[in-house]
């Protein structure tokens, strides 16, 4: 198999041509586990270890789950282990601690979860008990201090709960270790600090909400009304991820346009709640990337200088397509990004289902997916690794360019001896000629930059 990509960016009136792909990651830029595809496998989160190893948390046969690592240059690195069960035991939920070791939510009832812990070397670790909970856990995070949250549901309400390294519930957290809300179903959290932003949907899935908490579960009023802010827009939202920038907060998900789904960010005030009304228009920045279902943007990063990517399928996307976006600080697409104008689509050989995203230590984007056999099952987990060049993350001075870089002169530019004004977002991107440093500069985040 191969995934065929090739991406040609387009910034201003320079051109950097990159092979996007990461062909220094298994020679061809993608990894398979070489996992058994006799059997369904279902790849539902990763995460990345301190050597960039890659670690694919996977649901096997429906009632075993797998944890599985790939090394550096996308070889397996051997199965870390395979939790044999009797009954349900479907993979949820993973974090990675400063020191490696690999924290799993899998749901072991309905709605129960189980929580485990291993080591480094992918052993079980014996000192960690594991944890079993009432509620489905759907995201793991650990805090500054250790401490493990985990978010969810049980039932109609949505839960946020902290559990100490030990694996006991932490008693001092909420009421008895957890917070739950009516009418919700968790899906992030976002730790800043000694606070706790929980991202949850309501259960119609049309209004994306949020709360923040101190440090012993208590609603932060100031935020919001009374600690909760509530978001929604068209003919609804939910928003699966939450990303602290620079200059507030982001909310990552989907938009109901009434006509189809699509991606959508939305961006607010970190202390008050307040959506940010220069953020794409009025705050909500509807993509309008045609994608039918509700689950089309599956997860997103932050990626540097406050661009976020994301990925999603359906839509105009075939069963062997995924898609990859890139948000940026405005909140619209990054127009020189990919070939469709802020996206770039990737092609595969085979059906799949691609459900997680991630970001390695060195900014390379890391596509985890499982591929469909014939039969319909799940037949093998690929990791896609991809080296976006860091132009598009950072101001242009303290970036390395990929790739060769060319100027063309697509239109005469007069020389000024004075710079224009450089203040705001909606002025960034544009580009002068300096007559007294003989220079192209551009205005970024960070100022005028030289672009030679």
């Amino acid at each position: 198999m191969r995934i065929l990509c090739f991406f040609l960016f387009s910034l201003f009136f320079t051109q950097i041509s990159a092979q996007s792909l990461d062909l220094t990651y298994d020679g061809d830029g993608w990894a398979e586990a070489g996992l058994s595809k006799s059997t369904s496998h279902f790849v539902w989160d990763c995460g990345v270890q301190s050597d960039d190893k890659v670690i694919s948390y996977t649901q096997r046969s429906g009632i075993e789950t797998e944890v599985i690592r790939l090394d550096q240059n996308g070889n397996p690195d051997g199965l870390f282990t395979t939790i044999n069960t009797t009954g349900v035991d479907q993979a949820r939920a993973i974090a990675i601690s400063s020191t490696d070791k690999v924290y799993t939510a899998s749901r072991t009832s309905i709605p129960g979860s189980t929580i485990r812990r291993y080591n480094a070397d992918g052993t079980v670790d014996a000192s960690y008990s594991a944890v079993t909970t009432s509620f489905t856990i759907y995201r793991l995070a650990l805090d500054g201090a250790g401490n493990l949250m985990a978010v969810g549901a049980e039932g109609t309400q949505a839960v946020i709960a902290r559990f100490l390294s030990t694996g006991a519930i932490d008693a001092s957290f909420g009421t008895g270790g957890s917070v739950k809300l009516n009418n919700g179903w968790g899906r992030d959290v976002l730790i800043s600090g000694t606070e706790y932003y929980f991202l949850y949907n309501d259960n119609s899935g049309t209004i994306a909400k949020l709360t923040k908490h101190d440090n012993n579960g208590n609603f932060v009023t100031s935020f919001g009304s009374g600690g909760l802010a509530q978001f929604t827009a068209a003919s609804g939202v939910s928003c699966l991820d939450i990303h602290e920038v620079s200059s507030g907060i982001i909310l990552v998900g989907n938009a109901n346009t009434g006509s189809f789904f699509t991606p959508v960010s939305i961006k607010l005030d970190a202390s008050t709640g307040a959506v940010d009304p220069a953020y794409g228009a009025s705050g909500y920045a509807i993509t309008g990337i045609n994608a039918f279902t509700p689950v089309n943007t599956q997860m997103s990063v932050l990626v540097g200088g406050d661009n976020i990517a994301f990925i999603f399928r359906g839509g105009s996307l075939s069963s062997t397509e995924v898609g990859l976006g890139l948000f940026q600080p405005d909140g619209n697409l990054n127009p020189a990004f990919g070939s469709f104008s802020g996206y770039e689509k990737f092609s595969y050989t085979e059906a799949l289902n691609t459900q997680s995203l991630n970001i390695d230590n060195a900014g390379r984007l890391l596509i985890n997916s499982s591929y469909i056999n014939s039969s319909t099952s799940m037949s093998d987990i690929v990791v896609t690794r991809i080296d976006v060049p860091s132009i598009f993350f950072a101001p242009l001075s303290s970036v390395s360019v990929y790739g060769s870089m060319h100027i063309q002169s697509l239109f005469q530019l007069t020389p000024m001896t004075t710079a224009p004004t450089c203040t705001t977002q909606v002025e960034q991107g544009k580009i002068y000629f300096d007559k007294t440093l003989q220079k192209l500069r551009v205005c970024t985040s960070g100022g005028w930059e030289s672009l030679h």
